[in-house]
């Protein structure tokens, strides 16, 4: 708390946050980077952060891990909070901002949230249901775009090499993208409603990968 502030500005909309230094550079490896080069930006103590996965909503998460190693829902704030979608933008932006630790809370945090929507049994859970189901086409788009996963259409395994030989290393361990999994396996049990959103319909243009990845769970108990 005693560090100097820098003030970033997040987003098309350039929504402006002071956060203290130490704490960018404790939980990031971009701050840390950044901080250290010595750039313009830097000496100004402005930087601004405008890809396409950089999201003010998203950013407030960061910061919430920043100071507190967590992160929750602010419904007031967004009406996409506490939805797979919102899980999925912190996810992205934990991996372009190098914070392994918020990027595994996020996966965890919506690994937990379709596990409850399997079987929705109050109103808020519903109308959660309802908005992940409503955005899933854009949430998959976001994280297939945005993350490298040169495995679809397979599961996580270590799969003996074709030399037939036994020995260790000539074993290979197929490792996948956990966001990109939970999207497959989530959109398979949902498919009947899903089916029906244009949207969704559409994102196997886009992304062909999901496609592939989503016939792993069809059929499956």
């Amino acid at each position: 708390m005693d560090s100097e502030l820098l003030t970033v500005l997040v987003g098309a909309e350039q929504k402006r946050y002071n956060v203290h230094i130490d704490a960018l550079c404790a939980s990031s490896t971009y701050f840390r980077c950044l901080i250290s080069s010595g750039l313009k930006e830097v000496k100004e103590q402005l930087v601004h952060l405008n890809s396409e996965v950089d999201d003010a909503v998203a950013f407030e998460a960061f910061i919430q891990f920043c100071y507190f190693s967590g992160y929750w829902a602010k419904e007031s704030l967004n009406r996409h909070h506490g939805t797979l979608h919102f899980h999925a933008k912190v996810y992205v932006l934990a991996e372009r901002l190098g914070c392994v630790e918020l990027k595994t809370m996020a996966l965890d945090k919506a690994t937990d949230l379709c596990s409850d929507l399997t079987n929705v049994a109050n109103e808020k859970l519903q109308k959660c249901l309802e908005k992940s189901l409503c955005l899933f086409g854009e949430t998959v788009r976001i994280v297939y775009a945005n993350t490298y996963d040169p495995h679809a259409g397979k599961l996580p395994t270590v799969a003996q090499e074709a030399s037939g030989s036994s020995t260790p290393d000539d074993t290979q361990q197929i490792t996948r993208n956990g966001f990109r999994l939970l999207l497959a396996n989530f959109a398979a049990s949902h498919l009947p409603e899903l089916k029906k959103s244009e949207g969704f319909m559409e994102t196997h243009l886009d992304c062909p990968e999901f496609g592939t990845d989503l016939i792993l769970f069809l059929g499956r108990d």
